[in-house]
């Protein structure tokens, strides 16, 4: 989950006059590979695990078993789920047990799910599970992280259920450095991080996955954008902000991403998106004005996220930081008992169709 105030930092490079040519909510640019524009669901961390590590450390298949279930109100046909190399490295039998019962679930409730096997991004306040700065700027991955890749990848490389495998959460995220150091440092950092990235790339194309490949990024880099979409075979983005200013900079996120796409001949799905709120109302509003403007582009989505929990952002206690000013980010869509949170019921929010 990207931060609000460094997008808004880094939000001039959506800013396209295309935009502006076009009548108010209406693509700028229509999306030429639409193949994922089926693709409904939410990012999912099981009720009990506050980390990404405990999704797989205290795997409870009973759990996700009914979890799963209740995203189907929803009407959802994938999630996309986290992981922690720590896991497969404490024990690789349970962790790829654990997610041979994850996929055995997924089909039992007609989902797909989208892998995410890494993550970079680092809540202000909360730990969450990330891959460490100092492994991702060594360049390229050590020979366990290969061993992790290729045993992952390669045991699960023709299930049905993987609808792709998302390489990264939202790479450079920890990249960040005062405002007058952010130059040649920052820039050395990320070239680090991005050699990192695409030697991955390789190493998982080496299990040979009949599923693609992306990465779930986020504005928050100051790399050429086709240098990371480059390695991927679907680009994956994270629009949130804007929503609240009359949508136009949530629509001009969007149709950047659409342009990036059109121009790499790629695929584009949505793999996180809708902010937060403490507020019933202000909820709704961000849920059909997102979700809204991503299915009228034909971009298909996995919000954030579907479970009340112990995770930041997940319970009222642990907020984050993706909202708009001035509030704070409580983001589940489900109450553990399986019943909508107030403002999220489908009804309530699926106005356009």
């Amino acid at each position: 989950m990207g931060s609000r105030r460094e997008f808004l930092k880094t939000t001039t490079m959506f800013t396209l006059a295309a935009a502006t040519s076009v009548q108010a909510g209406e693509p700028a640019e229509q999306l030429q590979n639409t193949q994922y524009q089926h693709i409904k669901g939410f990012n999912y961390v099981p009720s009990y695990a506050a980390t990404i590590w405990e999704a797989l450390e205290l795997f409870d298949a009973g759990v996700w078993d009914r979890e799963f279930g209740y995203s189907k109100q929803f009407h959802a046909n994938a999630l996309r789920i986290w992981c922690d190399y720590l896991s497969f490295q404490k024990d690789a039998d349970r962790f790829l047990k654990s997610w041979e019962k994850a996929l055995e679930l997924a089909k039992k409730h007609d989902l797909k799910l989208m892998i995410t096997t890494a993550n970079r991004w680092v809540d202000a306040l909360y730990p969450y599970g990330q891959i460490d700065l100092a492994v991702v700027l060594k360049g390229e991955p050590s020979a366990e992280y290969e061993r992790y890749l290729k045993t992952f990848v390669g045991t699960f490389k023709d299930h049905p259920q993987v609808l792709m495998w998302d390489l990264c959460n939202e790479p450079f995220s920890g990249t960040k450095s005062k405002e007058e150091d952010r130059g040649l440092f920052r820039s050395l950092l990320k070239r680090q991080e991005m050699n990192f990235w695409r030697a991955v790339s390789e190493v998982v194309r080496s299990a040979k996955p009949s599923q693609p490949i992306t990465v779930g990024i986020h504005s928050n880099h100051d790399l050429n954008p086709d240098e990371i979409h480059d390695i991927v075979d679907v680009i994956s983005c994270h629009p949130y902000h804007g929503w609240w200013d009359g949508a136009q900079r949530f629509r001009d996120t969007c149709d950047y991403y659409i342009r990036v796409a059109n121009r790499q001949k790629k695929p584009l799905i949505c793999s996180e998106t809708c902010s937060g709120s403490k507020s019933a109302e202000t909820r709704n509003e961000i849920i059909r004005v997102s979700l809204g403007e991503l299915e009228k582009r034909k971009i298909g989505w996995l919000a954030w996220q579907l479970m009340a929990g112990k995770a930041v952002s997940t319970r009222w206690d642990r907020t984050d930081q993706n909202c708009r000013p001035g509030d704070v980010a409580v983001m589940y869509w489900v109450e553990q008992d399986g019943k909508p949170r107030p403002g999220h019921e489908e009804k309530a929010w699926r106005t356009w169709n």
